[in-house]
């Protein structure tokens, strides 16, 4: 299992978090960090599912700043509209 944080070092240390849970629970996995790219983020998560030939996306989310991604279009929206393997949202 492959933990994704993209963007800043708040990224990298919210993936190493991840990662040192799935471990104390027997689940092993590693952490990935990669930079914020002009797609988005959206799309940096499924560029790196196709990379790593993932079978399914897992994915947190949250309601909030519901204006902004009506008008942009938010993360969520990208992954349920362009994923090409499942995903699990969980709120």
């Amino acid at each position: 299992m492959r933990v994704l944080g993209i963007g800043d070092e708040t990224a990298v240390g919210d993936a190493a978090e991840a990662v040192g849970f799935l471990h104390r629970h027997g689940i092993a996995s590693e952490a990935v960090w990669r930079s914020s790219s002009a797609g988005g983020v959206g799309a940096d998560i499924l560029a790196a599912a196709d990379d790593f030939s993932a079978g399914l996306i897992v994915a947190g989310v949250h309601g909030a700043r519901r204006l902004r991604d009506r008008v942009f279009g938010g993360v969520t929206t990208h992954l349920i509209a362009s994923a090409a393997v499942p995903g699990l949202l969980s709120h």
